[in-house]
């Protein structure tokens, strides 16, 4: 009789201790790098001329990996724009918008982890939920090229970071003042 009572307190063990356990694993975090072949599928699909205009996040961590990024491109031939998030490598959102950024990203850029190293060595001051934007920069002037912005520089004293994101070189560290005294 003692033995029909091991199995039931190890199946309510097992019951007890899997109602406990998530569901399913945690997502993963990954480098901006990363999701680029899936979204640009997604992209490829909308429009055959899409080129890749951005790459963003607002929740870096400081090895510049996040659970989700996203990849704007710019349409030549409709004169619009595609943002896809990807997520735990799928597409979690699609949506055609304006075209607000019309340069194409050079591909050989450093990687979100490197990029957010040499931001931290340079001065960046946030510690998490990182924004960092990889876009081109100074269309305007004769230093025009892909640059990646790392941080917010919303909070007074917060120190931003922006890169050649294909050399790492600084371009500036910007840093919010206080403007209400």
């Amino acid at each position: 009789m003692a033995q029909t009572f091991l199995p039931a307190r190890v199946l309510v063990f097992l019951t007890i201790f899997t109602s406990i356990l998530p569901s399913r694993a945690m997502a993963e975090e990954f480098l901006a790098r990363a999701g680029i072949s899936i979204a640009q599928t997604k992209a490829a699909e909308w429009q055959q001329d899409a080129i890749l205009v951005s790459i963003s996040t607002l929740q870096a961590n400081l090895e510049g990996k996040s659970l989700s990024w996203s990849y704007t491109f710019f349409a030549p031939s409709i004169d619009k724009g595609l943002s896809v998030t990807v997520s735990e490598d799928q597409i979690s959102e699609s949506l055609e918008v304006g075209a607000y950024l019309k340069t194409q990203v050079d591909s050989r850029f450093i990687d979100s982890d490197k990029a957010l190293k040499l931001a931290v060595d340079y001065g960046l001051t946030a510690k998490k939920n990182i924004p960092m934007t990889l876009i081109v920069m100074g269309q305007a002037t004769d230093k025009v090229g892909t640059h990646w912005t790392i941080g917010s520089g919303y909070s007074s004293g917060e120190t931003s970071v922006i890169l050649n994101a294909l050399d790492g070189r600084l371009v500036s560290t910007p840093k919010v003042t206080d403007v209400s005294q």
